[in-house]
């Protein structure tokens, strides 16, 4: 583990900490957000935590939170996705608009989640934009956003935790690399490993899925047009995926 990047972390924490307010965490019960409130932690950085739920999350996951972090403030949008179907349709990899609906905007609002000063687990190696992001964001609202552990890999994020036997959600033991809604349009597609989630999804929370199948069914005036869509559906609208993902 590195010690030098857990400094650097730390540093940046008590350089940027606010003068007349504390940070709120946003955590969204993933790895990295409970390491960075970890860090918060022992280094004696006042701060509050708050959790966005879409009410599509494993049922895992709240309970998780319920457990171990119960002084977090939840926050909740007005409809769930079953609800908002009936307005937008079924939400796709081009159309993902349950991010914006359930999660980004109460996220981007100031009236709704009073805090200013907000720390996020974001890091640079999960993706090309977001190593191309700023560690400090500053939005219209004004939010401010601080990342604090930007620049570590993953294989950091994992020897702290073991390190400091921080509790993680079960879903990573059952395969999962990161955090979505129950059914999320990154499911969708022919790729293996968006396969393989989609498939290991059905298997956990299948009562779920069979409520976002009747929802979509009701749209469609009989089942063959319903099952030819749902099939394309399920991959993103392109071909039927030709090789099995086996769960063990």
């Amino acid at each position: 583990m590195s010690d030098d990047l857990i400094k650097e972390s730390i540093d940046f924490l008590r350089q940027h900490q606010p003068k007349n307010d504390i940070y709120a965490v946003s955590l969204s019960m993933g790895k990295d957000s409970i390491v960075v409130k970890h860090l918060c932690e022992v280094a004696n950085i006042p701060h509050k935590s708050f959790f966005i739920s879409t009410r599509s999350d494993p049922p895992e996951v709240l309970q998780f939170a319920i457990k171990y972090y119960p002084d977090t403030k939840w926050y909740y949008p007005k409809v769930s996705m079953l609800e908002a179907i009936k307005y937008y349709g079924p939400p796709t990899r081009d159309n993902p608009w349950c991010h914006k609906i359930l999660k980004d905007n109460l996220r981007e609002s100031i009236t709704t989640i009073p805090y200013i000063h907000r720390l996020s687990g974001l890091r640079a190696d999960e993706s090309e934009a977001r190593a191309k992001s700023n560690r400090i964001h500053l939005n219209k609202y004004p939010i401010i956003t601080y990342k604090p552990i930007f620049y570590w890999p993953e294989e950091t994020i994992w020897q702290y935790i073991k390190e400091y036997k921080l509790k993680i959600p079960i879903l990573y033991h059952w395969g999962f690399r990161h955090f979505m809604c129950m059914i999320c349009p990154d499911m969708f597609g022919e790729e293996k490993e968006i396969v393989t989630n989609r498939i290991r999804s059905m298997k956990y929370w299948p009562k779920y899925w069979s409520a976002f199948e009747h929802v979509v069914r009701k749209s469609f005036s009989n089942d063959d047009l319903f099952d030819e869509y749902w099939k394309n559906y399920l991959n993103n609208f392109r071909k039927p995926v030709t090789q099995s993902c086996i769960i063990k």
